[in-house]
């Protein structure tokens, strides 16, 4: 039975039944399954499975692509230059080496792009991290995680918490906690709002009716509906006497 293979240009979007990567492999079907073989037509991995998502190595890290194509092609970018696909099957994901071999078994129900040093998987409708090495980060028992450029955010329990340099910091403390924006992430505790630096260090408590994002080094937050302004320390520059005002 004939392997159809068709290699396709990134920068041109078509429905396709195969594809390659510019380091010499392609993605091959037989029999509405899918499989990877060398541009020679070495056999690397077999066609067993539903989906296959490609990545490729360091020098390609942070650059996003996304191919909504019939086999649902997503290039990955990880940080370390090992060699694998995330592959799906019976409506699993699991992960496996350009070798074929499993480094992890396809029991997920997702399993996202590294980033950061981590994967985010979903197994019984809970979240929970793998690391580079492909082990799991702790149990897989949150009911959602935000991946950022320097932070991680866990939440349990209907509450968020930080997660860097491998450990929980502030575990459960936020109501609501917002992405990175200038280094600085507004959070929310019993209604009131303040910011944590990147290493989730509070430098300013909740306190406010509402906060906006830091610009330029300051932001601006309404207390008693009145404005005023932060700076990166956490101290009022400008007295409550605004009802309204710009960003900096």
């Amino acid at each position: 039975m004939n392997i159809k293979i068709i290699i396709l240009s990134l920068s041109i979007a078509l429905f396709f039944i195969s594809c390659s990567s510019k380091d010499g492999f392609v993605i091959v079907e037989k029999n509405n399954k899918y499989g990877v073989l060398q541009k020679n037509g070495k056999e690397i991995i077999p066609p067993l499975y539903d989906e296959i998502l490609i990545s490729s190595d360091k020098k390609n890290k942070n650059i996003k692509t996304e191919h909504l194509h019939p086999i649902n092609l997503h290039w990955l970018h990880n940080y370390n230059g090992n060699r694998y696909v995330i592959v799906k099957k019976d409506n699993k994901y699991g992960i496996v080496s350009l070798t074929n071999k499993i480094l992890v078994e396809p029991i997920y129900e997702y399993i996202s792009k590294e980033y950061n040093g981590y994967f985010i998987i979903k197994k019984d409708n809970k979240y929970g991290l793998l690391n580079t090495d492909f082990e799991l980060e702790g149990d897989i028992l949150y009911s959602d995680i935000i991946n950022t450029s320097e932070i991680i955010f866990l939440k349990s329990n209907n509450k968020w918490s930080c997660f860097i340099d491998n450990k929980i910091k502030e575990k459960e403390k936020f109501d609501e906690i917002y992405p990175l924006i200038d280094n600085y992430s507004r959070f929310v505790i019993d209604k009131k709002w303040g910011f944590i630096d990147k290493e989730c260090n509070v430098i300013s408590s909740a306190k406010y009716d509402y906060a906006y994002d830091f610009s330029n080094g300051y932001a601006k937050v309404i207390k008693e509906e009145k404005i005023l302004y932060i700076n990166d320390e956490g101290d009022e520059i400008v007295k409550p006497s605004f009802h309204t005002g710009q960003n900096y």
